[in-house]
């Protein structure tokens, strides 16, 4: 889920929470699945793609 766009840079989404910092359209790939809605991403919460890593497989986020 992209949540907003800013300066031309986007915030993502995942369930667990929001990931930490903006990313740029050449970093992400456009998807034809929707995933998840807006309302499924907890958007109080931002953690770093290894703790979201480290939430989804339970191990040290590598």
């Amino acid at each position: 889920m992209i949540k907003n766009k800013k300066k031309g840079l986007h915030k993502l989404g995942t369930k667990y929470g929001l990931l930490k910092g903006w990313f740029s359209s050449e970093c992400l790939k456009k998807s034809i699945t929707q995933f998840l809605t807006t309302d499924q991403v907890d958007k109080n919460v931002e953690f770093s793609v290894r703790e979201i890593i480290k939430k989804i497989s339970g191990g040290q986020g590598f």
